[in-house]
């Protein structure tokens, strides 16, 4: 169904609990960049307190790609997150956005956390000769 799917998808996301919203997290990840209108749901999860659903927005930002660069702010700072599976795939998310998420990323270097920067640089890297 991909972009067709995607308001109920939000909706799920938003409204119910557990593993359905995981789910829908993960099934919008895998439409990519025809689920851009997620974003801001994917944002919002990516503050939830279950952290699955928080791995979940955070994979699925990523297979959205450049059309996920309104979360650059909100990815830095799950970065931060306690679980690493978050960070890690925040830090994935970050770097299949591309060069829009270079200058945040760098700032991010600079945090008292060494995981926080060493998920930082790992992105950088990965981002490579696009971080121009």
């Amino acid at each position: 169904m991909g972009e067709k799917a995607v308001p109920a998808l939000v909706e799920v996301l938003q409204t119910q609990t557990g593993g359905p919203r995981i789910r829908a997290a993960f099934v919008l990840g895998g439409i990519g960049p025809d689920a851009k209108a997620a974003v801001p749901a994917l944002i919002e999860a990516l503050k939830d307190e279950h952290r699955y659903v928080r791995e979940g927005a955070a994979w699925a930002l990523g297979y959205l790609g450049p059309e996920a660069r309104a979360a650059i702010p909100a990815l830095i700072e799950a970065l931060k997150d306690d679980d690493r599976d978050v960070a890690r795939y925040a830090s994935t998310a970050l770097f299949k956005i591309g060069p829009e998420a270079v200058p945040a990323l760098i700032e991010a270097l600079k945090d008292d956390n060494k995981f926080v920067c060493c998920f930082a640089a790992v992105a950088l890297g990965r981002i490579g000769p696009r971080a121009k």
